[in-house]
């Protein structure tokens, strides 16, 4: 599993970012459409529900992060890649406008006032159900393709085990 700098560090290979509020916005779809596409959050760090979006508090003020190695399949690469591809047109202040009319920047919020402070969780289990429904109709980025391959049964047989092990975590987030 990779963490939410390394997905910034990725998304910075494929654009420059206007600034920090763009970089959380994109670090933000990223792993809400990962959820959706892949099954499994691309990092563990909590989003929070502040005032100006979703916000991966470990990520604030970090515009220059250094080159380095993810620990990002080709899957999760292309799911940035087509996020980045879909919002990276957007400036920040776009994209926050957006996350402020969605369900789980709303949800968390709750009762709290436009420009009131917050550090409150936004739950995978949220992001996940309502960018599945976007998905669903047809909304958002396309899904990146997968390629299919006829290959022999015991190679199968290994990528399910190793599936089962990889996907481990994604299983234990839905039978939440």
């Amino acid at each position: 599993m990779s963490t939410a700098l390394e997905v910034a560090d990725f998304i910075r290979t494929r654009m420059t970012p206007s600034g920090e509020v763009q970089l959380q916005k994109l670090v933000y779809y990223s792993q809400a459409w990962n959820m959706v596409w892949n099954g499994a959050p691309l990092f563990l760090e909590e989003i929070e529900a502040w005032k100006g979006g979703p916000v991966v508090p470990s990520l604030r003020k970090v515009l220059d992060v250094a080159p380095g190695d993810y620990r990002l399949d080709d899957e999760s690469r292309k799911a940035i890649s087509a996020v980045v591809s879909y919002y990276g047109v957007h400036y920040g202040w776009t994209l926050s406008e957006q996350t402020h009319q969605e369900v789980p920047w709303v949800m968390t919020r709750g009762d709290l006032q436009p420009g009131e402070s917050s550090r409150r969780i936004i739950p995978r289990t949220v992001i996940r159900t309502f960018y599945t429904a976007m998905s669903l109709r047809g909304e958002g980025p396309a899904k990146p393709d997968t390629p299919v391959a006829e290959a022999p049964d015991d190679t199968v047989l290994a990528l399910a085990r190793r599936n089962r092990l990889r996907w481990a975590d994604a299983r234990a987030l839905l039978a939440e």
